[in-house]
């Protein structure tokens, strides 16, 4: 998996050990965790953050042998506009691991400390040196615009191709998305979404003070399809 930060936490007992905040410099930060099962270490986490003159380094490593590193900076061209750039590197040596990088542009407009649209448009490419399976891993990327004309309404087009196809064939032709949601009013929410596969999902969420309510539909239309094969269900979310 490429999110290995997690891993060592979920395996963890409730006796923990923390130290968190450490400075043993000005511009670096560590936070360890230990877990003890039994009186024994069961668990161990080590996490950093170091700040550079050119952005942000955070590097993360546990007693299981997983790391995995994140560098990450950004600039503003221009008054409304940020550009983010960073890199992901991930594995457990000798088993999986890989690299991704992805570059954000953003555009906002704001009148009066509130915002009023916004923009971006978001690239990335994946290289997994081996998959979970043991597999040679296979470059993906993908390419997602993302526009929000007003408070209400968000429009979203991503592109995903490349990645290992079916078995060990050749990568799988790129995928299209499309989805929208709208604002109906304070508690209800309006979502849709289809892509090239031929998935065309409506979801409408109505929230309340300690609970949301989802109610979805999804149908079948690729070519190959034999029907519509239409499939409803209900999502309940409840707060304490």
């Amino acid at each position: 998996r490429d999110d290995v930060s997690d891993w060592s936490s979920d395996v963890c007992s409730s006796d923990l050990v923390t130290l968190e905040g450490f400075q043993p410099l000005p511009f670096m930060s560590l936070n360890t965790t230990l877990g003890f099962v039994g009186g024994m270490l069961g668990c161990g986490e080590l996490k950093s953050v170091l700040m550079t003159p050119v952005g942000m380094l955070m590097g993360m490593a546990n007693i299981y042998g997983q790391m995995g590193a994140e560098f990450f900076t950004g600039m503003q061209p221009a008054d409304g506009h940020q550009l983010l750039v960073g890199a992901h590197v991930w594995g457990l040596p000798g088993l999986y691991g890989g690299v991704k990088c992805a570059a954000e542009w953003t555009r906002e407009v704001v009148v009066a400390e509130e915002l009023q649209s916004q923009c971006s448009i978001t690239a990335a490419v994946t290289r997994p040196y081996l998959s979970n399976d043991g597999s040679p891993g296979v470059p993906s990327y993908s390419l997602a615009v993302c526009h929000r004309p007003n408070a209400e309404s968000t429009l979203a087009v991503q592109y995903e191709g490349g990645g290992k196809g079916a078995g060990k064939e050749a990568a799988p032709a790129g995928v299209l998305t499309l989805a929208a949601a709208r604002q109906l009013s304070e508690a209800q929410r309006l979502k849709a979404r289809w892509n090239t596969q031929g998935l065309l999902a409506l979801a409408l969420e109505q929230a309340g003070q300690k609970h949301m309510l989802s109610f979805i539909g999804e149908v079948d239309t690729s070519p190959n399809a034999t029907g519509l094969s239409p499939k409803f269900g209900v999502n309940l979310q409840l707060g304490l």
